[in-house]
């Protein structure tokens, strides 16, 4: 199995289990770090998530993996906080968050560009549209390489 077949099978198994445990699976990465493989979970619950919260679902998810044995190799799991820019990874995180300030970037140009930070105007079942420099602009989930949510911080 290729390393998107483990991380869709991987998100298959643990969103139930999260679910029954009042908690949203943000996103799951599987990525070749410095010291290893490390498996990363975000999630996420109605007023956040803090450090026994993410230390109970490490271990439910440890079970959860130990007994499944998807990954032969040995891998760090780590289980955070998706921060307060969020990654936007599916439709329905761009539905929920209309209205806020975000950052897209594209697999390919778009009207002359491949980045755009701007306010979430609308989402679709197809696309959402974001406002950005005085422009609004169309963008299909399909093209979307990385989203999130950006907080402006003022001191």
């Amino acid at each position: 199995m290729d390393k998107e077949g483990i991380v869709e099978r991987i998100e298959e198994l643990a969103i139930p289990l999260l679910v029954s445990e009042g908690l949203e699976l943000v996103d799951v990465e599987l990525k070749k770090e410095a010291h290893g493989l490390v498996l990363r979970f975000m999630i996420d619950k109605e007023g956040g998530v803090d450090l026994d919260v993410c230390s109970r679902a490490s271990g439910v998810l440890g079970d959860l993996l130990d007994r499944e044995d998807i990954l032969s190799q040995s891998y760090v799991l780590e289980v955070c906080s998706p921060g307060i820019e969020r990654p936007l990874k599916k439709k329905e995180d761009f539905k929920r968050f209309v209205g806020s300030k975000i950052f897209a970037r594209t697999r390919y140009k778009i009207e002359g560009g491949k980045s755009f930070t701007g306010l979430l105007k609308s989402a679709s079942d197809e696309a959402f549209t974001i406002e950005y420099d005085g422009k609004t602009l169309e963008i299909p989930y399909g093209d979307v390489s990385k989203a999130r949510l950006v907080v402006d911080v003022h001191f």
